[in-house]
């Protein structure tokens, strides 16, 4: 039997917090009514190949886009655009859009540094803002995959999915090898039963630090969504993680494979209520396993 589950997973995808402020002036915030009559030194005019995050050592997933910098890895950094990032995601956000302000001048043809702005708001819960920057990303160069990337978080929160689809999916076709874009398009399409198309971006995401520590459960359930449970039972094998849906698909494969003792010993601890959005997978585990 199909299962058709919108899974409760979707809130790590970005913490579905609505932003009921008031829109900010945010292009205030960094001066640009006075900055915007200075031109950058000509060095400094944006290259794409001259916009890079330099940080040594970081996995092809973290060092794509700013969105999944390690606050850790952001310290042992001396990138001034990344000192927006560190000073926002610390809770010092003044702080950081005061940093914003001062490189203005020296960044404003750089996509990197409005992505570091709209992050910055993203952090805060300003969505109405962060759309602004990441937008203002995407005037300097139209086809920057971490601004469409964040547009599609943004989109999650605000609980659009067919326009994080799309911005996701535009975000794989300029790079098919981004790590970010298939793992948000991967955990996009598990969230709404596409198995076999969360399978797909799963198993391209190369990062097996980042891997094993956000996408090996979410892979073994896209397995048991898609029918391939000894596959499913082999990742499950591999996790630490014990959230209520990684619990109810693996139960679920347990049973589909005829293991019903040890289906039965996974479900028996658990107690779904109806209102919950597991419901129905735990209901159709308890008739399989009985």
């Amino acid at each position: 039997m199909k299962l058709f589950i919108i899974f409760i997973l979707l809130v790590s995808c970005a913490g579905l917090e609505e932003d009921n402020r008031e829109p900010e002036v945010s292009e205030k915030s960094i001066d640009t009514d006075v900055m915007k009559k200075r031109k950058p030194p000509r060095s400094l005019s944006y290259s794409a190949s001259s916009d890079k995050i330099k940080i040594a050592n970081l996995g092809s997933f973290n060092s794509e886009t700013l969105d999944g910098i390690n606050p850790g890895s952001v310290n042992q950094s001396s990138d001034e655009i990344l000192m927006i990032t560190k000073l926002c995601r610390s809770g010092q956000a003044s702080s950081g859009q005061a940093k914003a302000a001062t490189l203005h001048n020296k960044y404003s043809k750089w996509p990197t540094y409005w992505n570091a702005i709209g992050l910055c708001y993203y952090i805060q819960n300003n969505n109405y803002s962060a759309k602004i920057f990441f937008n203002k990303a995407l005037e300097m160069k139209s086809n920057f995959s971490p601004a469409k990337n964040n547009l599609g978080l943004i989109a999650i929160r605000e609980r659009n999915w067919l326009l994080a689809r799309d911005q996701f999916k535009a975000a794989y076709q300029i790079n098919p090898s981004s790590q970010v874009s298939n793992f948000n398009l991967g955990r996009l399409y598990l969230a709404f039963g596409h198995g076999d198309k969360a399978l797909t971006h799963f198993s391209r995401i190369k990062d097996k630090n980042f891997y094993n520590r956000n996408v090996l459960g979410k892979h073994a359930m896209a397995y048991s969504m898609s029918g391939k449970h000894q596959k499913a039972i082999s990742l499950f094998s591999k996790t630490n993680s014990s959230s209520e849906s990684m619990k109810l698909f693996k139960s679920y494969s347990y049973a589909k494979l005829g293991k019903k003792q040890q289906a039965k010993a996974i479900i028996s601890t658990m107690q779904v209520r109806p209102e919950n959005a597991n419901y129905g997978l735990y209901s159709e585990v308890k008739r399989i396993v009985q």
